[in-house]
């Protein structure tokens, strides 16, 4: 991209040269010995951005007499933009003429380590400097006809196709995204959608299949994010059949739902866990701290430090408690219906949490941690159904309200491609899914 702007800078003739100077070497002057050849030579730091350019120039009146060189490199930890443009070349006075240039056009502020910059000098002097902060957002800073400096903010659009993506799972989703080819951050959106149904550590089968229709952004063919899962399907051994679709509603906001209008959302999450699996479950054990035989009321959710943890429904804050000698950090949410959940051994708490706050379901509460009487970082999970504490991942709990019969036409219009595309998931037929109450349901 930044070698097509600087053909663009410059005359026709002198960038058709250039161009060559790409493909093979730079014409040799008149002045060199029958054969000889001058190359061309790269980018000083050998950096980045590296690119040719042509320093051996004809003298035939149409190119610049002086050579151009380039140099580029990253903002380093803690440098202001002005020290990185003295370390590629610049004096400070020229520096300070590049500042001049994106005042008012460039929040300085915004200069982060690992900002691209890219110099073009043609001599001593700086014609061409780049900035680049992302792949859509730049700063471009030109020498003018008047011969100064001049600023200007350049924005790249992103394109937006809709993909299909086809997944066979052998032994976790995260691994099965590297395989076919896509980023495994997609998998995080994925067991979004699923969040109430599978839990992606314990009900995962090999052999179990996954098809997606998502959106992808490109700039200049490059991936820059993924958008939207529009829709998705999973053919499991264990939790069956399940087809979610996206779906804006007549009256505003927007949801999952499955082909009969049935909302992808249950009262509770399987988890307070994007992506976790059970290290000791509920019922008897040997503690591993104390050395006998003890109830443990809840299950122990392996997680690095610091994982954000997520209320598993709406409700309100109980208890946050700091450094309990046994659950360390820990918070109490009270549900609908006498429901309580538990959450302990947290290195910190969400800010602003309080006793009294309201919670959403999927809000980050918490982050997982290592206090109070524990072994290791993980998160203790509990819940009490009617005063007494139950197994969290055995628990049934209804979906949310489906859609309303009147807007399931206008539902059935609007989803009907995508849904054509995930019933020919491998050219398998649709099955049934697996009635609610057979399939592995826990918050």
């Amino acid at each position: 991209m930044f070698s097509k702007r600087l053909h663009n800078l410059l005359p026709l003739p002198f960038a058709a040269l250039l161009t060559a100077c790409f493909l093979t070497a730079c014409p040799s002057s008149p002045d060199d010995k029958a054969g000889g050849e001058t190359p061309c030579p790269r980018a000083e730091d050998g950096a980045s951005l590296p690119s040719p350019v042509c320093e051996s120039l004809s003298e035939d009146g149409l190119l610049p007499p002086e050579p151009l060189t380039i140099r580029s490199g990253r903002i380093k930890n803690g440098e202001p933009l002005a020290a990185a443009l003295v370390r590629l070349g610049l004096s400070s006075g020229q520096s300070s003429e590049v500042i001049r240039a994106l005042d008012g056009i460039f929040d300085f502020r915004r200069s982060r380590p690992g900002d691209q910059l890219r110099i073009t000098f043609q001599g001593e002097s700086p014609n061409v400097i780049e900035y680049r902060a992302s792949m859509t957002r730049e700063w471009l800073v030109t020498r003018g006809a008047d011969g100064r400096l001049h600023g200007e903010a350049r924005t790249i659009e992103a394109s937006t196709e809709v993909a299909q993506v086809d997944i066979t799972i052998e032994s976790s989703l995260y691994e099965a995204m590297r395989a076919a080819g896509e980023d495994p951050s997609l998998s995080i959106d994925v067991a979004d959608v699923f969040a109430w149904d599978i839990d992606f550590y314990r009900d995962l089968r090999r052999g179990d299949r996954l098809r997606l229709i998502v959106e992808k952004e490109r700039v200049q063919g490059q991936l820059l994010r993924y958008g939207d899962i529009i829709g998705v399907r999973y053919i499991g051994g264990l939790v069956g059949d399940k087809t979610y679709l996206r779906y804006k509603l007549a009256e505003g906001g927007e949801g999952y739902f499955a082909a009969d209008g049935q909302s992808a959302k249950k009262a509770f999450l399987k988890s307070p866990l994007k992506y976790t699996f059970i290290t000791s479950t509920y019922g008897g054990r040997q503690h591993p701290v104390l050395g006998f035989h003890k109830q443990h009321q809840g299950v122990d959710l392996r997680a690095a430090e610091g994982t954000p943890v997520w209320s598993v429904a709406d409700g309100t804050v109980v208890k946050a408690v700091k450094n309990d000698r046994a659950a360390g950090n820990y918070v109490v949410l009270r549900h609908a219906n006498g429901m309580e959940t538990y959450y302990l051994h947290l290195s910190k708490f969400a800010d602003g949490l309080r006793p009294g706050l309201r919670v959403q379901q999927k809000q980050v509460i918490a982050y997982s941690g290592n206090t109070g009487r524990s072994t290791g970082p993980h998160l203790h999970y509990g819940m009490k159904r009617g005063g007494v504490f139950v197994d969290p991942m055995s628990q049934n709990f209804p979906r949310a309200k489906p859609l309303p019969e009147a807007e399931l036409d206008r539902f059935h219009r609007q989803t009907e491609e995508v849904a054509r595309q995930l019933l020919g998931l491998d050219g398998a037929p649709s099955r049934p899914p697996v009635p609610e109450a057979q399939t592995p349901a826990s918050p």
